[in-house]
């Protein structure tokens, strides 16, 4: 199973022997796209491990980062539901549903029900998932804030994340995976 982004990276450090190597085994394959393609690699990771470091500090994963930031930013009173919450995060119930029992479990947030339908469970931030955004937010904010500035500020910001949106919309193309 996949746990990081760089699980999915073939390898740590490439120098162009390897590069020459690879492109060798792979006929066509030309070494300056190879090496853009490792470096791009190796640059999400540096990204997320840069924006990861204050998650990991405070023990949270991603998964409960976004699921906070979603109740803070995203929900209605009094919260949301799972089925909310994962068309929210684009990602399955399931996958919500186990996310919400760690981060209930840790006490970020916690179940109440729905005042109007007593079928429908609702998802609301605690004092800590509250204090925890608090507590973060500045110093996530503050990275994402560097790493934009250090690629050219919104616009090449933008730029970019369409040029990849459409890099992975051309490799999927039957959708994906969520």
């Amino acid at each position: 199973m996949v746990t990081t982004v760089r699980d999915f990276l073939p390898f740590g450090d490439v120098g162009p022997e390897l590069l020459e190597r690879v492109a060798r085994e792979r006929s066509g394959l030309p070494v300056t796209e190879l090496a853009a393609v490792f470096s791009l690699g190796k640059a999400a990771v540096e990204m997320f491990e840069l924006i990861g470091g204050p998650l990991a500090e405070a023990g949270l994963s991603p998964a409960r980062w976004r699921l906070l930031m979603t109740l803070r930013y995203q929900a209605d009173d009094p919260g949301a539901s799972i089925r909310e919450i994962a068309g929210h995060l684009e990602i399955k119930e399931p996958t919500v549903t186990s996310t919400v029992d760690r981060a209930a479990r840790d006490g970020l947030v916690k179940r109440t029900s729905d005042p109007d339908d007593r079928r429908v469970t609702r998802v609301v931030l605690t004092d800590a998932g509250h204090e925890t955004i608090e507590t973060l937010f500045p110093r996530v904010l503050g990275r994402l804030l560097a790493f934009s500035g250090a690629l050219g500020g919104p616009g090449a910001i933008e730029d970019i994340a369409t040029r990849l949106e459409q890099g992975v919309d051309a490799a999927t193309p039957t959708g994906r995976n969520h």
